[in-house]
């Protein structure tokens, strides 16, 4: 929590308050019953800013701190609004912003930076294996999110009926990510129940679209860095210009409807993949020679629909490369 408070310090952004780091929870409390989902809470008063976590040093909650480390900056940034305005302008934009200061930690060159990764050459090889590890933990979330949300309106609207929830559901997962369960799952099962968001009826779609607004925050963040290697090696540490431009995009809450917040931000009114496409570029150009030479076989079928990922427009296939290329036999070790 030091590490992600002192990085935004970095960026000139502001200090998390003495009050947060005696009022928040960072570990789980022995023998006793608490919710450990991490959280992080705007209480709205002037600098009560809080988290509740049941953290572990690991690589993973280390990158979830920075995450959510990236919602109590921007409720710090925007605590002078009035309330009304003390919110995200849409639901991708929180999630988004912590996500894309959680890109920048967990950059090679910012953990080698801090003294957390050693023996990082930046080799091809080093590039490969850092870009799988992203896209294992980022691109898995969004064809999921589309077919889960795709499924829950086809319920709304009727055109999924209850005698088929859950046939209709897989048929969606196999279409989408092509995965299938185990074994049959008949109609006495309810599978997207389990999904806390359907039971409690949360929306899911923006998730979706914070996995793309990532990417774009994280793009625009490093070229106000002066930036000029691949994206994925981009470290802000340290940055006032980075840190001067996030304030636009944190101070204003919801004063401003989001497209004119964004595009002040990054110059245009709509997220955009282009930065995703951006950042996985070279492991984009690695899976498509696999490809051609005749290495890697793209694609896949649904017993109930047939359906295939070569009817997918191109430049969404090498999403679907990656997660075939990680089941194959050919990848060198990690």
């Amino acid at each position: 929590f030091q590490y992600a408070d002192d990085f935004f310090v970095a960026l000139n952004l502001t200090r998390a308050p003495n009050r947060f780091w005696n009022l928040s929870i960072f570990k789980k409390t022995p023998n006793r019953h608490m919710a450990c989902h991490p959280a992080a809470f705007d209480m709205y008063k002037y600098d009560d800013v809080r988290i509740r976590m049941c953290t572990s040093v690991t690589s993973r909650d280390f990158y979830v701190v920075h995450h959510e480390m990236g919602h109590i900056q921007h409720y710090l940034q925007y605590k002078n609004l009035p309330f009304w305005f003390r919110r995200s302008p849409h639901g991708a934009f929180s999630e988004g912003i912590g996500d894309a200061i959680a890109l920048a930690a967990m950059s090679p060159t910012h953990l080698k930076r801090i003294g957390l990764l050693e023996n990082y050459s930046s080799s091809k090889e080093d590039n490969i294996k850092f870009l799988v590890s992203q896209a294992l933990s980022r691109l898995f979330l969004p064809p999921y999110a589309y077919a889960l949300e795709l499924w829950r309106w086809s319920v709304y609207n009727g055109s999924i009926l209850p005698s088929e929830y859950n046939k209709r559901y897989w048929d969606l997962i196999c279409q989408y990510q092509g995965m299938k369960p185990p074994e049959v799952r008949g109609e006495r099962y309810f599978d997207a129940g389990t999904k806390l968001h359907i039971a409690f009826d949360l929306t899911y779609l923006k998730y979706f679209l914070a996995h793309v607004f990532q990417f774009q925050i994280f793009d625009v963040l490093c070229h106000e860095a002066g930036n000029r290697g691949p994206l994925h090696l981009c470290d802000l540490h340290g940055s006032v210009a980075a840190g001067k431009k996030l304030k636009v995009l944190l101070g204003m809450g919801s004063s401003k409807p989001w497209e004119d917040i964004l595009e002040e931000f990054a110059g245009v009114k709509t997220f955009s993949a282009k930065s995703c496409l951006k950042y996985f570029q070279p492991l984009r150009d690695y899976l498509e020679k696999l490809v051609a030479d005749g290495q890697l076989h793209v694609g896949w079928k649904c017993e109930n629909n047939g359906f295939s990922t070569r009817s997918f427009i191109p430049t969404t296939i090498w999403l679907i490369l990656i997660l075939k290329f990680i089941l194959s036999n050919i990848f060198f070790p990690l």
